[in-house]
């Protein structure tokens, strides 16, 4: 069921960056108008909501949220490069805080293992 659902958000996001690479090349061509622009924009509105949505439902994914891979936003209005880096996912900070103990907790307890170990 997991591996399912993980499919269809591959799917979905896979349908968003087609559309981006689209947009970005009737962008480059100069074939836009502003209708077209908007019509588009809805079009990924609703793609992006429906990408959101399966996260939702998803009991594993609902951890992660879709932000921007980098720490800080981006100054200035948007550019269309910069759509699919917002559309990346990431774990919430508290899910690497948790992540991180988890692994430190690990690496201690090893070293403890060997400490032992070398005592005996």
């Amino acid at each position: 069921m997991a591996e399912q659902t993980m499919e269809r958000v591959r799917v979905q996001a896979t349908l968003i960056q087609t559309s981006i690479e689209g947009l970005l090349r009737q962008a480059h061509g100069g074939a836009l108008n502003k209708d077209e622009v908007l019509a588009q924009f809805t079009t990924l509105q609703r793609q992006y909501d429906d990408l959101v949505a399966e996260v939702s439902r998803a009991p594993l994914l609902r951890y992660f949220q879709l932000a921007p891979l980098g720490d800080q936003p981006p100054d200035g209005p948007l550019t269309l490069e910069q759509v699919p880096m917002l559309l990346s996912t990431r774990e919430l900070p508290a899910m690497e805080a948790e992540a991180e103990a988890a692994r430190l907790r690990d690496e201690l307890a090893r070293s403890e293992d060997r400490a032992a170990r070398l005592d005996a």
